[in-house]
C-alpha cells in the first residue's frame, strides 16, 4: 500500500506519486502475484478517496485536485493492464465502460471545485450563463463531494470484478539436457492443458568442465528438443516475470566435476525469484534412489523434490523428507505414452536389427565411478556376445555425460573407451543411440 499522506502538500510532489504507480501497474498483468500488486494499488486508490474528502472538508483543494487528478492518470493505466487480460470483448468493454464512469465522475468533481474558483476570481456569485445551476460556496462543495462519492461506488463495482478476474500461473521448466527433457515432458503437457497454468519451457546454458575443472564453451541444446515442445529463449526475464514455480532436473548447482549448468541457474539464485522452486531428478530407478544419503546442493533451496515411490523418499536425508513428495517418474508416463503409439524403427535402425528382438544396454556414470576397469570390461564382454547374433540385436545408449566425464575424472581410460565406442560402431554391432529421445529406445526395446 502506498503511503499517500507524504504527497499532499505540495503539487510536484504529485509527479513524482505517478511515476512511482507508473512504476508499478507496467508490470502488473494477472497472474498471482500481479493481481495481488494491483489489488495493493486499490486499497491505495481508496486511501486517496478518503484523504481527498479530508481535504475537501478542510478547504485545501489545490491538495485536493492533486490527488484527484493522480486518481484519474493512474485508473487509467490500470484500465489498459485489466484490458490485456480479457480475451472477452463483451467483457472488456463492461470494464472499460465502469472505468470511463469513474473518470467521468471524478472529473465532474474536480470541474465543479474549478469553476467555483473561477467565479471566485471574477469575484462574482452569478448565475452560470445557460442555466446552470447556481455554484455558492457550499453548494459546490456538496456537489464535488457528491461526484466523488459517485466515483467511489463505481470504484468499488470495479474492484470486485478485478478480484473476480482468474488467475494465471507462470510455470517455467529450465532443462539443460534435451536427452533429460523427458523427465518434465507429462509435468508440462498437463500443465499446458490447464487454462489456468502459462507453461514455459526455456533450455538453459550448460557448460561441460575441462580437465582442469574450468568451463568449457557455452552449449545449449535448444535446438534438439522434441519438435512438438514449444521453447523460449534465455532473454526471458526469470528476474522480472518471477515465475510463480520453477522446474529443474539438475540437483548438483557448482558441484558437479563434469558439467555445470550456467551459474544464473543454481538453485540459490533461482529462488530468489520464485515462491515454488521444484525439482524433479532426471534419472528414474527400479532400485532405491541412486542418491541414497547425499546431500544435493539443490536440498536447502528446493521448496519441493518428486520422488518415485515411498522408499525413495525415506533414504533422502530426514530435512529433505518433510520436501518430497511421492508422485512417481514423468519418465515413466513418456514410455507408456508410446504404448499407443509406438514410435518406427529408422532406416539405419532396421538396417542393424534385421528384424531381430532389440535389447537395451545402458552404461551409466555411477558404474563408472565405482569399478572403471569393470564397466570397460562389461562392455567388451556384452559387445561380443551381442555381434552377429542370431535372435537378438543390442541398442546401446551410453549416459549422455559419459564421455566426459571420462574426460575429467578417468582420463587415463579415456582410450580404452573411445577404443570400444569406435569398435561398437564402425562394426555395427548394435545400434548407438545417443539421440535425446531415451523413452523410444525404452519403448522399442524387449529387455533391459
Amino acid at each position: 500500500s502506498l503511503n499517500w499522506s507524504i504527497y499532499y502538500c505540495k503539487n510536484e510532489f504529485c509527479y513524482e506519486l505517478l511515476c512511482l504507480l507508473w512504476t508499478e501497474l507496467r508490470v502488473i498483468g494477472m497472474r498471482k502475484k500481479k493481481k495481488e500488486k494491483i489489488i495493493s494499488l486499490l486499497a491505495s486508490y481508496r486511501e486517496a478517496h478518503n484523504i481527498i474528502k479530508n481535504l475537501l472538508n478542510e478547504g485545501k483543494k489545490e491538495e485536493a485536485f492533486a490527488l484527484m487528478s493522480l486518481c484519474q492518470d493512474g485508473m487509467e493505466k490500470l484500465e489498459e493492464e485489466c484490458k490485456k487480460e480479457i480475451a472477452n470483448d463483451s467483457e472488456r468493454k463492461v470494464f472499460s465502460d465502469s472505468f470511463t464512469a469513474y473518470q467521468k465522475s471524478l472529473f465532474l468533481s474536480y470541474e465543479t471545485l474549478l469553476e467555483e474558483e473561477d467565479l471566485k476570481e471574477k469575484e462574482s456569485q452569478e448565475k452560470i450563463i445557460g442555466g446552470k445551476k447556481e455554484i455558492g460556496k457550499g453548494n459546490a462543495q456538496k456537489q464535488s463531494l457528491y461526484k466523488l462519492q459517485e466515483a467511489e461506488e463505481i470504484f468499488e463495482s470495479l474492484a470486485y470484478k478485478i478480484q473476480k478476474i482468474p488467475i494465471h500461473t507462470l510455470i517455467l521448466f529450465l532443462p539443460y539436457k534435451a536427452s533429460m527433457w523427458d523427465s518434465m515432458e507429462s509435468v508440462y503437457l498437463a500443465a499446458q492443458k490447464d487454462s489456468a497454468c502459462e507453461a514455459l519451457v526455456m533450455p538453459i546454458t550448460y557448460f561441460e568442465r575441462n580437465e582442469d575443472a574450468e568451463f568449457g564453451e557455452p552449449i545449449n541444446e535448444k535446438g534438439i528438443f522434441p519438435g512438438n515442445i514449444s521453447t523460449i529463449g534465455e532473454d526471458f526475464s526469470i528476474e522480472e516475470e518471477e515465475p510463480d514455480i520453477i522446474y529443474i532436473h539438475n540437483p548438483y548447482d557448482d558441484t558437479n566435476y563434469v558439467t555445470s549448468v550456467h551459474p544464473r541457474y543454481y538453485s540459490a539464485n533461482l529462488k530468489k525469484y520464485t515462491k515454488n522452486l521444484i525439482f524433479i531428478p532426471y534419472y528414474a530407478t527400479m532400485g532405491l534412489s541412486s542418491f541414497g544419503k547425499i546431500f544435493l546442493s539443490v536440498f536447502p533451496h528446493m521448496d519441493y523434490t518428486v520422488v518415485q515411490k515411498e522408499e525413495h523418499k525415506e533414504v533422502l536425508p530426514r530435512e529433505v523428507q518433510e520436501k518430497a513428495i511421492v508422485l512417481g517418474s514423468p519418465k515413466f508416463d513418456r514410455v507408456l505414452s508410446l504404448e499407443k503409439n509406438p514410435p518406427e524403427l529408422s532406416a539405419k535402425w532396421q538396417e542393424i536389427a534385421r528384424g531381430k528382438k532389440i535389447i537395451y544396454f545402458n552404461s551409466g556414470i555411477e558404474d563408472m565411478l565405482t569399478d572403471t576397469k569393470a564397466l570397460l570390461k562389461k562392455m567388451e564382454e556384452v559387445f561380443l556376445l551381442f555381434k552377429n547374433h542370431q535372435y537378438y540385436a543390442l541398442l546401446w545408449r551410453p549416459h549422455p555425460l559419459l564421455e566426459n566425464t571420462f574426460r575429467t575424472m578417468r582420463k587415463e581410460y579415456l582410450p580404452s573407451y573411445l577404443s570400444l565406442k569406435k569398435k561398437f560402431c564402425e562394426e555395427k554391432i548394435g545400434i548407438y543411440d545417443d539421440s535425446a529421445e531415451l523413452e523410444r529406445a525404452v519403448s522399442l526395446s524387449s529387455a533391459y
